[in-house]
């Protein structure tokens, strides 16, 4: 071999050599780089889990991790869902109701009107995980979260799709694929949110027909982001966490308590009502007078002024929650006269957190998950810390931590 044909084969096998070390070294950091789904199935009690209809969830269960969550008080959608990624309770981040008056800026927040609803003037109370991880430079995105907040620029996320009315749950898996592969560098942190368990469960109540089918439904559903996440080779390096906001019980129709047989219609103004009522003096009643009426224990409802309630609902001191605050039993509603005729419901929730049925699911699996873990039940603001952990950033201060979940991790 001449001297410059020698040199010739060094240079190419010196290119070789480097260009299987970039591959090498390209398909490692590939390798490394995890995403975290969390997923809420709105209102998929904990023990819907055990009815032998669910798979697809059942499987991702047995394989990783497997739990039962208290809700924060009050156990409904809003709220909770900004818990889980506040890591604060509805209290403390603000978002107190599903219904409420924000005293500041004078207007009212409503689940019933979602344009609305994204005023940033109702998210300022908490930083959502989401922000924190942009700041972080981390990549998120969002399918149809309902609770998503706003950075401290006052603006959603960059990639973020707001729910849309009537999509069918068996297309909202590719959805979210088709929104992670159209960012054009990887995600580390993704939210999806179901929405049709919690209106089934409303309508007919948790141990109905309706309910079982819509549960097959959502499973499959799941089933289907599995398997997208496979096909676009991720599964192997995501984690994923599916829970829920919530409960749901059975509500017979006619159990209601009527807020205006216990006081003169023209001296309250109820802003809430069904499972928690919030309530207010109207036409210059007098707070007190108002309370020595509807403070205290009746039938199917307790009620408190605001800063007297029970400590272990973490609930009272936030400026937009009503003087007096009053909860139904379980299974009944506190409403008025005036809509009782309309409420038709059979399923609700609301409800004290500590209560079984109030219960959310909760699986995690994933590479950073042991197997086969079954967790006594916990409180969800103990989720928050558990996603900084998985999307690797250092979070904010709020009401939970890791310690509940710590031995989950590998």
């Amino acid at each position: 071999m001449t001297m410059k044909w020698g040199k010739i084969f060094a240079f190419l096998f010196a290119g070789l050599l480097i260009a299987g070390f970039t591959a090498q070294a390209s398909a490692e950091a590939t390798q490394k780089h995890t995403l975290t789904i969390l997923v809420s199935i709105d209102g998929f009690r904990a023990d819907y889990l055990d009815r032998g209809i669910t798979p697809a969830l059942s499987a991702l269960a047995e394989g990783g991790v497997k739990a039962s969550v208290r809700p924060s008080y009050p156990s409904v959608t809003f709220p909770n869902h900004y818990t889980l990624i506040t890591g604060k309770t509805p209290n403390q981040h603000g978002l107190v109701a599903n219904l409420f008056d924000n005293k500041e800026y004078g207007v009212r927040f409503s689940l019933m009107d979602p344009a609305g609803a994204r005023n940033p003037v109702f998210w300022t109370g908490a930083k959502p995980i989401w922000a924190s991880a942009e700041e972080q430079g981390k990549v998120t995105a969002h399918m149809f979260w309902p609770a998503i907040g706003v950075d401290s620029a006052q603006k959603p996320p960059k990639h973020f799709q707001p729910f849309i009315p009537g999509t069918d749950v068996l297309d909202e898996p590719q959805m979210l694929i088709d929104l992670l592969g159209s960012i054009g560098e990887p995600v580390d942190f993704a939210t999806l949110y179901f929405y049709d368990l919690d209106s089934a469960g409303h309508k007919y109540g948790p141990n109905s027909v309706e309910v079982n089918q819509t549960l097959k439904r959502l499973d499959a559903a799941i089933a289907r982001l599995v398997e997208g996440l496979k096909k676009s080779n991720l599964w192997q390096t995501t984690n994923l966490v599916i829970t829920s906001d919530h409960g749901m019980t059975d509500s017979p129709v006619g159990n209601l308590v009527l807020l205006d047989e216990l006081l003169p219609p023209d001296q309250f103004e109820a802003v809430g009502l069904y499972t928690n009522a919030t309530i207010r003096p109207a036409n210059g009643t007098p707070l007190k007078e108002l309370a020595a009426k509807l403070v205290g224990r009746h039938d199917h409802m307790e009620c408190w002024l605001r800063e007297e309630m029970p400590a272990r609902y973490h609930y009272g001191s936030n400026e937009n929650i009503e003087p007096i605050v009053c909860l139904a039993d379980p299974g009944w509603l506190i409403v008025t006269k005036e809509i009782a005729a309309d409420i038709k419901e059979k399923g609700s929730h609301g409800y004290d957190p500590s209560l079984k049925d109030m219960a959310a699911v909760f699986i995690a699996t994933g590479p950073a998950f042991k197997s086969n873990i079954q967790l006594e039940p916990f409180d969800n603001v103990d989720i928050y810390p558990l996603l900084a952990r998985l999307i690797g950033i250092e979070g904010e201060p709020g009401d939970g931590n890791l310690s509940a979940l710590q031995k989950t991790l590998k």
